[in-house]
């Protein structure tokens, strides 16, 4: 894989040659006039792993590691071809809805889809709800973690 540096944004610019999408077309080949032609498909409309990782060297090279954090964790999630499942995950980590054992699921889950640094940030999340009272209550109903019982009516 290419290096890339903070010089090198925006890479549709400045190295278009890198960018591929995720059926593996060169990003200089989709244009709109292939679009109304019928010429492209969904996976040409998508981007590809490589991309979001040659952007995550740009975003750590230009102090955000946070960004190129977000931008690994991105490519790895781009081989689920269902949104549905993506939506799975983001639902079973939401705070006062979620349970240790849903999210344990989905860390495994995304264990074995290789795409260990989700996985990673999914068991950290797991230690955060656990020390801050993030989980849903055992009856079910979630409390939200700033509310107390003088607040419940």
């Amino acid at each position: 894989m290419p290096t890339v540096s903070r010089y090198d944004y925006p890479l549709s610019t400045e190295r278009p040659e890198l960018l591929r999408t995720k059926s593996d077309k060169a990003f200089t080949e989709i244009t709109l006039a292939k679009m109304r032609e019928g010429d492209l498909v969904n996976d040409d409309l998508r981007i590809h792993p490589q991309s979001l990782i040659l952007q995550a060297q740009i975003a750590k090279d230009a102090g955000r590691p946070e960004l190129a954090d977000n931008l690994r964790r991105a490519a790895e999630l781009t081989q689920f071809d269902d949104e549905k499942k993506i939506l799975e995950f983001y639902d079973a980590m939401r705070p006062s809805l979620a349970n240790r054992e849903q999210m344990t699921k989905v860390a495994a889950e995304l264990e074995e889809k290789d795409a260990p640094l989700c996985a990673q940030l999914v068991r950290e999340a797991i230690e955060v709800y656990e020390e801050r009272n993030l989980f849903r209550h055992q009856n079910g109903a979630g409390q939200h973690p700033t509310s107390t019982d003088e607040d419940q009516p």
